[in-house]
């Protein structure tokens, strides 16, 4: 009877120990996945603080622009459209895919470097893209504020040209020093920062490409020409 009851006990407690170790590994599964969840809702608290912190930025320069360089009216406008991307950017919660002007989106690079000192050349361009038109002006307002700090005596030039199968790249240059092969490598990964950089890049490349990804585009670095030039490769309206 001893023996039998030593078994029955035995027993039981195996199966308390299956069931907590069970119980164990769904909660551990649940935690995993809950700290995916609050990590992507850093990252992107993250990418909104960074993109917020240099909207007013601009707007902070245009105070000194007032007095300075531009007309009232050339002011409003510019500081109009920077808002507007404020708003944007503390209102987005997701990148949402649909068809946009690149013009309507070059506007606003122009205004944006109207408020800083950044001899800007854009070429007009016509194409209808597919994907987020405020995420497109964060990408470029940073390539264009990498330029800014990186070669400020430089031409920073923008333009888009076709690529086939459906697809347009914006280029955009500038005739600086350009970025050496050991700091490409490593250029997209958050908080690395160029070694020659008096700012260094930060978290805006890399947030840059995840906007380019998450529109199902693509953003690099092209190492042939002799400053730097940047490449953002977005998918046309309609697949044309």
């Amino acid at each position: 009877a001893m023996v039998g009851l030593a078994v029955a006990v035995g027993g039981a407690l195996a199966v308390m120990q299956y069931r907590w170790a069970e119980q164990l590994d769904r909660a551990g599964s649940d935690l995993a996945v809950l700290a995916d969840q609050l990590e992507r809702e850093r990252e992107h608290h993250r990418t909104v603080v960074h993109d917020a912190k240099a909207t007013v930025a601009a707007i902070g320069a245009a105070n000194h622009a007032l007095g300075i360089k531009l007309g009232d009216d050339e002011v409003v406008e510019a500081l109009s459209l920077q808002l507007t991307q404020l708003r944007a950017t503390l209102d987005s919660k997701s990148i949402e895919n649909e068809a946009f002007h690149l013009e309507d989106v070059f506007k606003g690079l122009r205004a944006f470097t109207a408020l800083h000192d950044v001899d800007l050349s854009v070429r007009d361009s016509d194409v209808e893209l597919c994907g987020d038109s405020t995420a497109t002006l964060q990408i470029l307002q940073n390539l264009v504020d990498n330029s800014r700090k990186y070669a400020p005596v430089s031409t920073v030039r923008v333009w888009a040209e076709a690529a086939g199968a459906g697809h347009t790249l914006v280029i955009v240059e500038d005739d600086g020093d350009g970025i050496s092969q050991e700091d490409v490598e490593m250029l997209f990964r958050p908080g690395v920062r160029s070694g020659t950089a008096k700012q260094g890049y930060g978290m805006g490349l890399a947030i840059a490409r995840q906007l380019a990804e998450a529109q199902g585009g693509s953003l690099w670095y092209d190492d042939g020409w002799r400053g730097a030039r940047f490449v953002l490769k977005l998918e046309n309206a309609g697949g044309e």
